[in-house]
């Protein structure tokens, strides 16, 4: 194979590369963009009146103050996802343009693939994470300069994190506006409000969670998941254990006075 047809092929095979890297980061980003468009325009609707807010409590048997500070959370919550989502999508335009990055400056094949080298020189993959035989590709012929392996990997990684993190997202705002939608027609039941409670509780991701009031419960909920124990012993501020209780004592045995410590 000529020097000037491999170059013809790495070029096409770059073009081509180049050219779907964009249609699918454009296509993305059309995706947010709508999508963040109407979580605006869903923030900007009126909220119910305190007309709609008896006649909702009437139908369900809950209190206007619960109803009302499920829709507060329920704002809140749709205002953590939106920020979530902006700059999840910002870290995941930095993430696909460091990759774009290191595939221009990776050492290229014959047959157009995109190879880095181990930091130990000792071995070369390709960008779809294969293995190249040395038969095939000495990893000295390789440019030290040129990104490695390990960065390669480790931006991909990240690349694939935040798009799940983008999925999570957008799910999770779905369930949002589909309760937010049942509110506001006034066609919850009781048992339907108490799953709207569990579902700000304990299903928010992370990236919702962090971005939360310290009032809203969800934070206790990303406290239990780091420390289970200290979660199940305490509690929430209304439903903490009182380890005085002499139920206790079946379960962690009589306790030493003034030390709350089974003897």
């Amino acid at each position: 194979m000529s020097l000037d047809f491999a170059l013809a092929v790495d070029a096409m095979n770059r073009e081509a590369f180049e050219a779907r890297l964009r249609e699918e980061r454009e296509e993305a980003a059309r995706r947010l963009d709508d999508r963040l468009d109407r979580l605006a325009k869903s923030e900007r609707e009126a909220k119910p009146d305190a007309i709609e807010l008896l006649q909702l409590a009437i139908l369900t048997g809950a209190t206007k103050g619960e109803i009302e500070k499920l829709a507060g959370r329920l704002n809140a919550h749709q205002a953590a996802v939106i920020e979530a989502l902006q700059e999840n999508r910002e870290e995941l335009d930095q993430a696909e343009e460091d990759l774009g990055r290191m595939l221009e400056e990776a050492h290229v094949l014959l047959d157009g693939r995109r190879v880095f080298r181990t930091k130990d020189g000792r071995q070369v993959f390709d960008e779809h994470g294969a293995l190249v035989a040395p038969e095939e590709l000495d990893p000295r012929d390789v440019d030290p300069s040129r990104p490695s392996w390990e960065d390669y990997r480790s931006g991909r990684d990240r690349q694939e994190a935040l798009r799940a993190e983008q999925r999570d997202l957008l799910e999770y705002q779905c369930r949002l506006d589909e309760a937010e939608e049942r509110l506001q027609r006034g066609e919850p039941s009781r048992e339907e409000l108490d799953e709207l409670d569990d579902l700000l509780h304990t299903s928010a991701p992370e990236a919702v969670r962090e971005r939360l009031p310290e009032s809203e419960p969800a934070h206790l909920a990303s406290d239990a998941e780091v420390n289970p124990e200290t979660y199940l012993a305490y509690g929430t501020p209304e439903t903490a254990a009182d380890l005085s209780d002499p139920a206790f004592d079946a379960i962690l045995g009589p306790t030493s006075p003034g030390t709350g410590t089974p003897r």
